[in-house]
This record gives C-alpha cells, sequence and structure tokens, in this order.
C-alpha cells in the first residue's frame, strides 16, 4: 500500500464514523430543541478535537514507526518499546478526553468514539505496513487499545472533576460579578 492509499483508506474511516451518528453513544436520550442546540454546538467542538487528536496521533506513529521494528526484539528492549508506545497513546488519550469532557455542556459517551478515533492511525498505519500478520503487530494493536482505553477511562474522570471545578469557578466569577453590579448600583 502506497502512503495515498492509506491516507485515503483513514480518511474513509474517519467519515464514515463521522457521519455515523452513533446514537447508542449518546447518554441524551430525549432531543428537546435545547438539548439539540447544546448538541449542535458540542458537535463543533468534537469535530476540532477529534481533528486535532487524528493530527498528533497520526504524526506520533509516522515520526516513531521505526521504533516498531525494536517490539519484536526479545528481552527489555522489546518490552520497553512496546509500554512506550502504550503510554504515549494512553497519555495523549488522556489528555484529550479530558480537555474535552472538561467543557462539554452536557454528560456524553463520545469520549469512546474519540479514544477510537485516535487509536485509528496507528493501527492503520502498521496495518497497512505490514507484509504478513505476526503476533507481534497483534500485540501492538492490543496494548495501542489498552492505551486508549485506559487513557479514555481516566481521562472521563478527570475532565468530570474538571468540569466539576469549571462550573464552580464560573458560579463563582458569577456570584462576584453580580455584586460588583450590586455594590455599583448603590
Amino acid at each position: 500500500m502506497s502512503l495515498k492509499d492509506i491516507a485515503d483508506l483513514f480518511l474513509r474511516v474517519y467519515l464514515f464514523l463521522l457521519e455515523q451518528n452513533l446514537p447508542y453513544l449518546s447518554s441524551q436520550f430525549e432531543l428537546t430543541e435545547k438539548h439539540f442546540n447544546i448538541h449542535m454546538q458540542d458537535g463543533a467542538r468534537f469535530f476540532a478535537y477529534t481533528t486535532w487528536a487524528i493530527m498528533i496521533s497520526l504524526a506520533i506513529i509516522i515520526a516513531t514507526h521505526f521504533f516498531l521494528d525494536y517490539i519484536s526484539e526479545p528481552g527489555w528492549v522489546g518490552t520497553a518499546v512496546l509500554l512506550a508506545f502504550g503510554f504515549v497513546y494512553m497519555n495523549i488519550t488522556y489528555v484529550v478526553i479530558r480537555r474535552y469532557i472538561r467543557k462539554v455542556p452536557a454528560p456524553t459517551n463520545r469520549h469512546i468514539l474519540l479514544a477510537v478515533i485516535i487509536f485509528l492511525p496507528p493501527f492503520i498505519w502498521t496495518f497497512a505496513s505490514v507484509e504478513e500478520l505476526s503476533t507481534t503487530d497483534v500485540l501492538i494493536w492490543v496494548v495501542l487499545a489498552l492505551g486508549c482505553g485506559l487513557g479514555a477511562l481516566y481521562g472521563n474522570r478527570a475532565g468530570i472533576k474538571a468540569r466539576y471545578e469549571y462550573i464552580q469557578a464560573l458560579k463563582e466569577h458569577q456570584r462576584k460579578m453580580e455584586e460588583r453590579q450590586a455594590a455599583g448600583k448603590r
């Protein structure tokens, strides 16, 4: 496969995932006009985060793909490289999802889709670059999936906590502004 074929395949998968609304990932079951407006505003943020995450994920796999050869070596070197890939993708997923969930207007499960989208670039890259499927390739995919899954889990938890703190800070700021306005009217 050429690089153009890989990019075309990746773009098709990305567009397919975006076209699918994936209603089972949404925690909102009633779509009122208010919910529709919130989700439309959130859709632009989600698109921005997915684009950013894809670019970072793809840049990392392109810049470090030559390290994948070390994974098949026996001993600590292969294990260290494999764990490094897992930790890098776990950290990327954690950061992206924590930032996304922090300012999401309503509780959502879109972080799962975001984690899958982060997983896709290295998966497609490694799948397209193998001549013959081996257990090492499957091991890479499992570790990357585990890293993205753990990043999604802990990123969502941290994002919910950060969203609570963000809302409390906004309420405090609003209270201070109201006090200033009330003091200015006196």
